[in-house]
């Protein structure tokens, strides 16, 4: 039993997470940001592109919503369980990866505490994108660190992938894209080991995905929303006050309220 507690936890403490994290979001209601992504995920294709151009998020998450409602359907308890699936899938992740550079005993450990966060619980059945983001920043970091440590070419490719997908899930995961860039350079200008072409490359898509963010940020407080939307609003109203407004009375018209 003692050589195999470390398999038992990692099982465990994730599903005990989930659980603590399902009776927690039964007993919420859902709330504007919520009912704003089931909201959209019910739209066009088209249209939820549009929107989310317009949006503080990018479209992935809402597109993979979609895709999971069409199959479980769009009631509550089907949706947070998307999101409370991420939340586990990113414990089990960490375990992962601390054991391999730390060891079991404080992989042990980190799975013990990340069991009772509760800023990763609280955000773990929102139906959001935080755990998906959460899902894809730790996985992207496990595989840039396995990419550096054994320099294999399908590794580096799957971290370019990863750092993709997660511009595409949340526009705050370049902060995480900016670390790794910061980290790859620690790790690797002081070695005597020299810097691959694939290594090179990824810190150029990491370079470009944070530049595209800014891009995005910068296009964003720029919009002009009556022309996105055909409505006028008073000029000293600040965008992102309009936006709402706009947003809650196209959402409750939806509702046939």
């Amino acid at each position: 039993m003692r050589r195999h507690w470390f398999r038992i936890t990692i099982v465990l403490a994730p599903l005990v997470a989930m659980a603590l994290c399902w009776w927690i979001g039964s007993q919420q209601s859902v709330w504007f940001d919520e009912a704003y992504s089931v909201w959209l995920a019910k739209q066009p294709i088209s249209e939820l592109i549009r929107l989310t151009s317009i949006d503080t998020h990018p479209p992935l998450y809402y597109l993979i919503l979609k895709l999971w409602a069409s199959v479980w359907g769009y009631s509550e308890p089907a949706l947070r369980a998307f999101s409370i699936l991420c939340y586990g899938g990113a414990m089990v992740g960490m375990g992962c990866f601390v054991r391999r550079w730390f060891g079991k005993r404080t992989a042990g450990y980190t799975l013990l505490t990340l069991i009772g966060t509760p800023l990763l619980m609280r955000y773990g059945f929102e139906i959001r994108m935080y755990a998906l983001g959460s899902l894809i920043g730790v996985s992207a970091t496990a595989v840039l660190a396995r990419a550096w440590h054994d320099d294999r070419w399908r590794d580096w490719m799957l971290s370019c992938v990863l750092v993709a997908f997660g511009m595409g899930t949340l526009y705050y995961s370049a902060l995480l894209w900016l670390a790794q860039l910061l980290w790859l350079m620690v790790m690797t200008l002081p070695s005597s080991r020299p810097t691959t072409v694939v290594e090179i490359a990824v810190a150029l898509g990491i370079c470009s995905e944070f530049h595209a963010i800014l891009t995005v940020a910068a296009n964003l407080l720029g919009t002009k929303w009556q022309w996105c939307f055909g409505r006028d609003w008073p000029a000293d109203e600040p965008a992102e006050f309009a936006w709402h407004r706009i947003l809650q009375h196209d959402f409750i018209s939806h509702l046939g309220c």
